[in-house]
């Protein structure tokens, strides 16, 4: 029995620790293209540095060797609903996308670039939106480095903790 509890209680551990940047493992790049660990709803990456700005409906930074998935916002819906989000991205290294789960966890892919590509001017997708939960993610491959804007009159932002 208490082998059973110790062993429940190190895959605790490593769930915790693993959805908070912590120890990095090779599957964080495999995350970029894995629509079920997207949809999921925990952040779980690794990265060397970041800088990252929440102020009101607005979320900026740069993220430096991003490997793995960013929650950046959420959004309970409780009815119909049209949502504009407004971005803006440049990766200079590696591959990163801005991706939008739905309650169903269906991955809606806003924005994706790679070396050098810049999205600079603010754009805009709109969503109409249900019933439900909502999110909003930055997943980089290849130790991404992002700098992004992304502003949304709704919901709340989380980014790197």
């Amino acid at each position: 029995m208490k082998k059973v509890i110790s062993i429940m209680l190190v895959i605790g551990m490593m769930m915790c620790f693993g959805g908070c940047g912590g120890a990095a493992s090779d599957s964080m790049s495999d995350i970029y293209y894995d629509n079920e660990k997207l949809g999921s709803y925990y952040s779980s990456y690794k990265m060397s540095d970041f800088t990252q700005e929440i102020e009101g409906s607005q979320i900026s930074g740069t993220y430096e060797k991003l490997n793995g998935m960013v929650l950046l916002w959420n959004y309970e819906v409780e009815e119909d609903i049209a949502l504009d989000v407004n971005y803006s991205m440049k990766v200079s290294q590696g591959k990163a996308k801005l991706v939008m789960i739905d309650p169903d966890g269906a991955v809606v892919t806003i924005a994706e670039l790679s070396n050098g590509v810049t999205a600079d001017v603010m754009k805009t997708q709109s969503f109409s939106m249900h019933d439900g939960l909502y999110r909003l993610k930055l997943v980089g491959t290849d130790n991404a480095v992002v700098d992004f804007a992304v502003e949304i009159a709704g919901g709340a932002f989380y980014g790197v903790k």
